[in-house]
């Protein structure tokens, strides 16, 4: 079954217009693994051309937040680790306590999330002789 919700916006603002990838993770216990808003993780990616590719990853459980940021310009990793304590000031707001914040120099790939794999633990090996 998926594992996340997948959705693929058009931006037109920017020059040339860029696609934004939005993917939700769904609930795991849920029997029709439906999205449970309380628990779970939103990857959101884009490109333009003054931010160049970024994305963003957060984890939600309950009330907590946990960020990761994906670019490779070392400009942008610095322009967002100079606003983290603005980002835990808008998320208090809402009444989310940010835990982590975290910046990576790597591009995202969101097809790791998407494309599935399989579970080794729940094979099954059939053997037959003629």
């Amino acid at each position: 079954s998926e594992r996340f919700a997948y959705w693929q916006i058009p931006n037109s603002m920017g020059n040339p217009p860029q696609t934004i990838e939005l993917l939700l993770e769904k609930d795991k216990k849920e029997k029709y693994r439906k999205i449970n808003p309380r628990r779970t993780k939103l990857v959101l990616k884009t490109e333009s051309e003054a931010l160049g590719e970024i994305s963003a990853e957060v984890e939600v459980e309950d009330d907590n937040l946990d960020f990761k940021f994906n670019t490779n310009s070392e400009e942008i990793r610095k322009l967002i680790n100079a606003n983290v304590d603005e980002l835990r000031k808008k998320m208090e707001t809402f009444d989310y306590k940010t835990k982590t914040v975290r910046v990576v120099k790597r591009n995202l790939d969101v097809k790791r999330f998407l494309i599935p794999t399989l579970d080794f633990n729940n094979l099954t090996r059939v053997q037959t002789e003629v």
